[in-house]
């Protein structure tokens, strides 16, 4: 796996929980 590929990961991650918690 590359460096950006994971970054994107994290990323992705972090931003669907917040857009999760302002959704609720």
């Amino acid at each position: 796996m590359s460096l950006t590929s994971r970054l994107i990961k994290s990323v992705g991650f972090r931003l669907s929980i917040l857009v999760g918690r302002n959704n609720r």
